[in-house]
């Protein structure tokens, strides 16, 4: 299938994206839901309340390793579903990507819904922040 998505509020824009692997697939109409933009784990734990039926965005910016980094990408589909998101979007695991999004692998819980993943640009996570911030 084809990977897209697209802000449509406060103006149109199309996200740069890739899924990750091995994602489930959104269903056949799309998805189309507000985001919650959050910065680590931690934040989406004290957002909880505002988490249930949005799409999670995660703009944790880089770590300061690939190692700290990469946690956000392996196991941000399981930290969205436990809130009660319905899919999520996490800012490449770069420092920067001069609008190139990159992807890799991504682990599922058991115990926890299934939800589409996808990582976006390290810019467009960071303006989807101050969208929200605004």
């Amino acid at each position: 299938g084809e990977e897209r998505a697209e802000l449509l509020t406060p103006r149109r824009k199309v996200l740069a994206l890739l899924g990750l692997v091995p994602s489930v697939g959104t269903p056949a109409e799309g998805i189309e839901a507000d985001v919650l933009v959050v910065t680590s784990f931690a934040d989406l734990t004290a957002k909880a309340d505002q988490a249930k039926g949005k799409i999670i965005v995660f703009n944790q910016g880089w770590q300061g390793s690939y190692g700290s980094s990469v946690a956000y990408r392996s196991q941000g589909a399981i930290a969205a579903a436990t809130a009660g998101g319905i899919a999520t979007l996490i800012s490449s695991v770069a420092d920067f990507s001069l609008d190139t999004p990159h992807t890799g692998g991504m682990s599922y819980s058991p115990d926890v819904p299934q939800i589409p993943a996808a990582c976006i640009t390290v810019e467009d996570a960071q303006m989807l922040y101050r969208l929200q911030s605004n």
